[in-house]
């Protein structure tokens, strides 16, 4: 029998609406399209390949940010006391304490030194570790910043412990200054420890 001749009709038909022709099996010549042949294929769905962010300075979180705020506040406070130890400032105390005392006593010094001054360069230079740290958290710096930071507790410690037991003066100032150097020290090392496991 004769082809009746719809088939590439059909075939194109079918080929707009994004489907192939194929002509039929047998006799006819008649073609059906297949739907869903010829279609683009689907875009891979992309899980597990989106980016991550960059790690900066927040990744180690932000507690050497709020250390480093302490420690400049130390480095002000050290830097007044220092200044009112050569003459340069008026030592005010207020209603608490005896400022006087302590700072004019052979305790205040080291060799001739003031410990303001020593107490001022240890807070700056805590000041830059710390920022150095929040930002490149591996940094070995990190530890050499926490030795520093204990070992100015442990020496304002021992200089509470003159003035209650010695010196028998309080300076508010420097009560405040251990405050701030202790805590310090105990957050630095509580984040050293967090990190270690």
């Amino acid at each position: 029998m004769p082809s009746t001749g719809r088939w590439p009709q059909q075939a194109a038909d079918g080929a707009g609406r994004g489907g192939s022709a194929q002509p039929a099996s047998g006799t006819g010549g008649t073609a059906r399209a297949i739907p869903g042949a010829g279609s683009s294929a689907r875009p891979a769905s992309g899980r597990g390949c989106s980016p991550q962010p960059a790690s900066g300075g927040t990744a180690n979180g932000r507690w050497p940010l709020g250390l480093a705020g302490l420690s400049a506040l130390g480095a002000v406070l050290s830097g007044y006391l220092w200044q009112a130890k050569v003459g340069a400032a008026e030592l005010v105390c207020g209603p608490l304490g005896d400022c006087h005392t302590v700072n004019a006593s052979a305790f205040s010094e080291i060799m001739g030194v003031p410990i303001a001054l020593l107490g001022m360069l240890m807070y700056l230079g805590l000041t830059g570790a710390l920022l150095t740290v929040w930002r490149w958290p591996n940094t070995v710096l990190s530890q050499f910043g926490f030795a520093l930071a204990l070992a100015g507790a442990i020496f304002s410690l021992y200089l509470t412990f003159v003035e209650a037991f010695v010196l028998r003066a309080y300076c508010i100032w420097c009560l405040i200054s251990w405050g701030l150097i202790t805590v310090i020290a105990w957050t630095w090392g509580r984040a050293l420890r967090r990190a270690a496991t």
